[in-house]
């Protein structure tokens, strides 16, 4: 059995054009995370720096136990 030509030349050109896009997004996808990753650290040294200085200000000692789960969460 002989198959049936439908008359239109394919272009597989384009083809080859989505993988890299694909890549392209991917990359820049990563890149937004390691962002956000950087700030998110930023802000939690901020946070730790902020609730050290409560502490000294009220007398009491620092609490540190809920930093230490976030700083698990992020490992």
């Amino acid at each position: 059995m002989g198959t049936k030509a439908n008359g239109k030349d394919r272009d597989f050109s384009k083809i080859a054009v989505i993988p890299r896009l694909v890549d392209d997004r991917l990359a820049r996808i990563e890149d937004l995370l390691l962002e956000m990753r950087h700030e998110q650290d930023i802000m939690l040294k901020r946070l730790a720096k902020t609730q050290a200085q409560l502490d000294a200000l009220s007398g009491k000692p620092p609490d540190v136990a809920h930093l230490t789960d976030l700083f698990k969460l992020r490992q």
